[in-house]
């Protein structure tokens, strides 16, 4: 039986042909090239050459802002891997880092450690060989606890921001204090908010000053295909 594999590339002028060296060590039923907005036009003619060669390969171009280029990288991953329907046609995620520049190259890698996915780039100094980058578990596994995760989920539910922790107290069950405490920490424990996944702002509105929560792309990244 063939392996059905899903395929994940940045894709930049630097290195492209990378990324045909990488579909034909790991043939791939479908390919997403993630590159600068810049490039798409490139990126166009890339897939047409790669679909001249594989026609029954379906590509997708996501476009990253690199003027915000996390938050883009994160929004894409996402939107990648959160279609449950179609990632699970898949028995492989992969995702190929050979092609594009460093800062892209950076914030896919984080995106895929958040998530867990096997990683590789081309070796060109060694026949084109694989090289396969560890994706150790991610921190975040690790770290969150089930109460993190039910405070992340309500803000989520909520539109990925909550106004007060009145709010967030009937959405989530937790009283006050013990909001406060996740989102903030103490001691030698980070809260969510040092973890990166949430950010906290305050306002001042007729009643005083309110505290509103927002989801971080890193949190909306997390959160993606878990309940």
């Amino acid at each position: 039986m063939v392996t059905k594999i899903f395929q994940i590339a940045t894709f930049g002028t630097f290195c492209a042909n990378s990324i045909l060296t990488g579909l034909k060590i790991y043939p791939s039923q479908k390919l997403v090239l993630i590159c600068y907005d810049y490039d798409n036009t490139n990126a166009k003619h890339f897939t047409k050459m790669i679909s001249s060669v594989d026609k029954n390969i379906g590509i997708i171009i996501c476009l990253i802002s690199r003027q915000n280029i996390i938050e883009s990288v994160f929004g894409h991953f996402s939107r990648i891997v959160g279609s449950r329907s179609e990632i699970s046609r898949f028995q492989r995620i992969l995702l190929n880092v050979s092609s594009g520049d460093k800062f892209l190259k950076y914030a896919v890698l984080s995106a895929a450690y958040i998530k867990g996915i096997e990683t590789f780039l081309i070796n060109s100094n060694f026949s084109d060989s694989p090289a396969v980058l560890p994706i150790p578990r991610s921190y975040y596994d690790k770290t969150i606890t089930k109460t993190n995760l039910r405070i992340l989920n309500s803000v989520a539910k909520a539109g990925g921001v909550v106004y007060g922790l009145d709010h967030l107290q009937r959405l989530s069950g937790l009283v006050k204090p013990l909001l406060s405490y996740h989102l903030h920490g103490r001691n030698n424990t980070k809260g969510l908010i040092d973890l990166g996944l949430v950010w906290v702002e305050s306002r001042r509105n007729e009643n005083g000053t309110i505290p509103i929560v927002r989801l971080t792309a890193v949190g909306k990244l997390f959160l993606t295909n878990r309940t």
